[in-house]
């Protein structure tokens, strides 16, 4: 090992003792405290009101502090809000429901005819209880310093939602982190994401964590602090310094979902690189569902190679090489743009709305660079409920890109998440262009002999990867772009109500072969 390596290593452990001191020294204790006392404040409620409603309706607003019942002849027509209790339904709710601080029960033949949150609470939903819309349990917390996620409640800021294009690695994990994978075996850790030390404007946050195969420390130290507005304008300055096992491929499948199959099944779908350097951020909300950011970041790459071909099944079967950078190891200064668009309802399994996400990644020559390129991405997610029992779900997804692109910045496409009837990663090059459509409905309507709370879906994919000459400008690109270059498929899907857990079958359209595909899922595609 060179010396190089021993001071990143040293750097990297001293820095982790920093960090767990810093820990110890500030429990959570005071965290729900905090917590506690802004449940009780007029603006939590307020703020609430504003996300997690539907009020484009202009529905009338229900508001009740303290236990309520909706009896069983009973029926609200209009929102519900519950501050400071728990909300049981044996009757009808037509509208949304939003309880502050306590839990949610509908009971046996009980009808909530929209989305149910629940900030600090529970919602259950008894065996012949009725909820046509989406189901969140969060914390009233979220409202001050994040934004709850697509798939999960979880600590977060409005810009740090994982499972897209963005490349902050930890920011969907829990306090505990576990993974597995080809590139350091079993990983342990512990994620504050969710701020463990804050004042009103100020707050720390961490990761930290050990690879038990690779021998390696990961770990993640910043500082942000808020300006003008904590809510829909706030703004936020950050710096972090880092060294993490990165990835850019979870927009394809989340750390859970690769370490099940990984662990299980000898499959790891993602392609790993050491990151290590600092950045510095500035980001704006433009409202409560919109965000601009701007980041600089200071990295160097390195290569990571496999280090275990061990799991629970799979036989004989080999993990795949983890791709080397090659070349493209080295220092990148880099100016990263975001633009994000959320208009979607619901913050779980969404059924209305769209959501529109513009990146662009650029390594001017100026600065210190291994290669100089510049990286685009335009991606628009719209979802239309055509009725209760069906909705109809698009993507498309554009990346463009001029230079020299560096192998940790290509596109890929092909299997789980893009084309579904081909091989993983069976495309790669520097330009993309891949549309995904999904027809969704309920078994409820089509009575087939499924278990009640099923779907079927139908879906079809269609796409293209393709290498173009780097000092091409981006209005030329698409020449190149030729029918013979597109990709397709089309399958279908049985997957539960909040779409978590589906099973995909898919063939190619136009293939010699026609082999059939099928990949189990944990979580939604888009």
């Amino acid at each position: 090992m060179n010396n190089r390596s021993l001071r990143s290593e040293n750097v990297s452990l001293v820095c982790l003792l920093i960090w767990a001191g810093i820990i110890l020294l500030f429990p959570g204790r005071e965290l729900d405290a905090q917590e506690n006392a802004w449940v009780d404040t007029t603006e939590v409620q307020q703020v609430a009101e504003r996300k997690f409603l539907n009020l484009e309706r202009n529905q009338t607003i229900h508001r009740f502090r303290g236990d309520h019942v909706v009896q069983k002849d009973e029926v609200i027509n209009g929102h519900v809000v519950i501050v400071k209790g728990n909300l049981d339904v044996y009757g009808t709710i037509n509208g949304d429901v939003l309880v502050i601080g306590g839990d949610v029960r509908v009971r046996n033949d009980g009808w909530v005819n929209g989305d149910i949150t629940s900030l600090g609470g529970k919602v259950v939903v008894e065996q012949d209880g009725h909820v046509l819309g989406n189901m969140l349990e969060t914390h009233a917390s979220n409202l001050m310093f994040t934004h709850v996620s697509s798939h999960r409640s979880r600590w977060r800021a409005l810009w740090e939602e994982p499972g897209d294009w963005h490349t902050d690695t930890h920011a969907d994990a829990e306090k505990l982190v576990f993974r597995y994978n080809r590139v350091e075996g079993v990983f342990l850790g512990i994620n504050m994401r969710q701020p463990w030390r804050r004042t009103r404007y100020f707050s720390l946050y961490g990761f930290g964590g050990y690879g038990f195969k690779n021998k390696a420390w990961r770990y993640e130290l910043g500082i942000r602090r808020w300006f003008i507005d904590p809510y829909d304008y706030r703004l936020e300055i950050g710096f972090d310094i880092h060294d993490l096992t990165d990835t850019k491929d979870l927009w394809r499948t989340s750390y859970l979902e690769n370490s099940l199959a990984a662990f299980l099944f000898r499959e790891d779908y993602h392609d790993y690189f050491r990151r290590y350097g600092y950045r510095v951020y500035v980001a704006q909300n433009l409202g409560s569902r919109a965000f601009l950011k701007l980041e600089y970041r200071d990295d160097d790459y390195e290569s990571m190679s496999n280090v275990t071909n061990w799991s629970l099944f799979g036989g004989k079967k080999v993990f795949r090489e983890n791709p080397p950078l090659g070349i493209y190891e080295g220092k990148y200064q880099t100016l990263i743009a975001r633009f994000n668009w959320d208009r979607r309802k619901g913050y779980h399994y969404h059924q209305r709305g769209w959501w529109l996400n513009l990146e662009a990644e650029i390594a001017p020559e100026s600065w210190k660079n291994t290669t100089i390129f510049e990286r685009y991405l335009l991606e628009l997610r719209t979802y239309i409920r055509l009725t209760p029992d069906e909705n109809l779900n698009a993507r498309v997804l554009v990346g463009a890109s001029q230079g020299d692109l560096p192998i940790q910045k290509n596109f890929e496409l092909g299997g789980i998440g893009t084309l579904r009837g081909f091989p993983y990663k069976a495309f790669v090059g520097n330009q993309m262009i891949l549309g995904n459509v999904e027809y969704v409905v309920s078994n409820d309507l089509l009575g087939f002999p499924f278990p009640d709370g099923w779907n079927l879906i139908l879906f079809g994919d269609v796409g293209a990867v393709w290498r173009s000459n780097p000092d091409q400008k981006l209005d030329e690109i698409w020449k190149n772009l030729h029918r013979d270059r597109l990709k397709s498929n089309i399958g279908f899907a049985i997957a539960s109500r909040d779409g978590d857990f589906r099973v995909n079958i898919a063939r190619p359209i136009r293939s010699s072969r026609q082999d059939i595909i099928v990949t189990v899922r944990i979580q939604q595609p888009f």
